[in-house]
This record gives C-alpha cells, structure tokens and sequence, in this order.
C-alpha cells in the first residue's frame, strides 16, 4: 500500500507534530491525528500500536477493502457490484466503532456499474452517517486534481439525505494546504450539487460538538 506510514514512522511523526505544537502554541492550534484505514485483522493491532501516544483524532480513509493484503485501490474503476457494498459494509462498521471524527472521501469507490445500484447502495450509507452524526469530506486534493471524486451522483445523494459536509484539503504538498481558487471551486461544487451552505462546518465545529476530539 504505498504512500502509507510505516509503523516505524509513526513515533517520529508524533515527536514532530508535538514538536510544532509547542512551537506555535501561541499563534496556532495544531492537533495529532490520523487518517485510518479500516481493516479487518489489523484493526486490534493498530489500535494497540496507538495506546501509546496522544492523538487527538482519527478520520476514516478507506482506499481498501478486506484486509487490504493484494486488494484493488478502491479508486481504480469498477463495476463490481459486491465490490460497492463490501465497501459499503466495511466503512460502516469502521464508523461504528466510534473511533472516527469523521468521513474522508467516502465516495473514493469508483463504480461504473447500473446507477440504480449505486443510488441504492450510497443512500444507504449517507443515511447512516446522517444518523450518527458523521460529517463527510468533499476531498480538496480530488477538486484540485478532476479525480473521479467528489462524486456528483454521490454528493447529490447527500444533499437529498441531509448529510453535514466539511472541506479537507488531503494537501501532498505544503502550498495546497490552502488554495482560494481550489475553495471556489468546491463551493461550485457544493452548490451544484444542492447542499445547503449551511451544512458545511468546520473541524473543530465538529471535535467541539461530538467531543471527537480526545485530549
């Protein structure tokens, strides 16, 4: 799975972001946390490998299905039906966990099968985030790059179901932690899709309100 942190990584980057939190504690608000895979056999153990250090939050990535061992990027187009609702399956259980603050790129899944069975499915999930309470992402790196998300069909499902949204950057480099012309173009997005403005929150909106964020 590359582009993952390696297990050994993960203390360095801990030492850093504390690093950068003491250092800037009197000009910015700087919070640990992590975006997560959920899978199946490594759940138990990494949630050990993280008893140890102070993050803040989590937030639900998932890029693959199963165990991840040998399993397809869920980016890459497929009209695998199953494949949609093990997706469907899995992220659920991920957030019943109660160990997520929220839902980044939920409509990662590339299907390119009947649409009925994605309107089908993805309602579904957009139901449940709704009733617990799980804000999804409209991903920034996905607006920047004309990736297959955000996913109209799926966001307009959202906005039918009331889901609440929140931008998140996924910046790769440090100029795209923050683009005018990138948040534009989401806010476009966000109003095509019919999702009302003030459904759009902001992080610690959301830490503050479900006390996801653990201090």
């Amino acid at each position: 799975m590359n582009g993952k942190m390696l297990p050994s990584e993960l203390e360095g980057y801990v030492d850093t972001v504390l690093d950068l939190k003491r250092e800037y504690k009197d000009d910015i608000e700087i919070l640990l946390g992590l975006e997560v895979e959920y899978l199946y056999t490594l759940w138990e153990p990494l949630l050990r490998l993280l008893e140890p250090y102070p993050i803040e939050y989590m937030i639900l990535g998932q890029h693959y299905l199963g165990n991840g061992v040998n399993a397809p990027f869920c980016g890459e187009p497929s009209n695998s039906a199953e494949r949609l609702r093990q997706y469907c399956r899995q992220t659920r259980e991920a957030l019943e966990t109660g160990k997520f603050l929220y839902f980044a790129h939920p409509d990662v899944l590339w299907y390119t099968g009947p649409g009925e069975i994605y309107e089908e499915e993805m309602t579904k999930l957009c139901r449940f985030c709704r009733e617990i309470d799980i804000p999804l992402e409209i991903n920034l790196l996905g607006v920047r790059e004309d990736r297959s998300y955000p996913c109209e069909h799926f966001w307009k499902i959202a906005a039918r179901e009331g889901n609440r949204v929140i931008y998140g950057s996924d910046a790769h480099r440090a100029d795209h932690v923050y683009s005018a012309e990138v948040i534009a173009k989401a806010d476009r997005f966000l109003e095509k899709c019919g999702i009302p403005r003030e459904r759009l929150i902001e992080v610690m909106d959301v830490g503050s309100e479900k006390d996801g964020i653990k201090k």
